[in-house]
């Protein structure tokens, strides 16, 4: 939750940074999960599913640091926190990062079942590597 801005140069610039990166998961979720949800025979769970993790790094992102502004001596006017425990942060940051891998793991192993299916039902005598760079259908 973002505090009302003190009369402080870098709250905005921090702000404005959370919200940019909080809409960069949000994209990179979307995508994600219309990849997951191409590969695997338009399955709309498992692109929810997909979807419903890469959002967990958006809402950490807008939702549970408290911004807190300290003022600093000049030239350096005020410093921006966060108003989290350090054991809480990493928590929380690990928390983040598992969202952001699982995501890319269900993707992985969308394309792995969907390439080994492929393989085996069309008696395709190719090395695997082929077969998952191969362009087209």
């Amino acid at each position: 939750m973002l505090m009302l801005p003190p009369p402080c140069s870098a709250y905005s610039m921090v702000v404005a940074q959370q919200c940019a990166s909080a809409l960069f998961h949000i994209a990179v979720g979307g995508f994600t999960a219309l990849r997951g949800y191409a590969i695997s025979h338009r399955s709309v769970s498992l692109a929810a599913l997909i979807l419903a993790f890469s959002l967990v790094p958006a809402a950490i992102d807008y939702e549970i640091f408290t911004l807190l502004a300290v003022e600093s001596p000049e030239p350096v006017d005020c410093t921006v926190t966060m108003n989290v425990s350090a054991e809480v942060y990493r928590i929380i940051s690990i928390l983040g990062e598992v969202s952001n891998i699982f995501p890319e793991i269900l993707v992985l192993a969308a394309t792995w079942r969907r390439t080994l299916r492929f393989t085996s039902t069309e008696q395709v005598e190719v090395p695997l590597t082929t077969t998952l760079l191969r362009d087209g259908q």
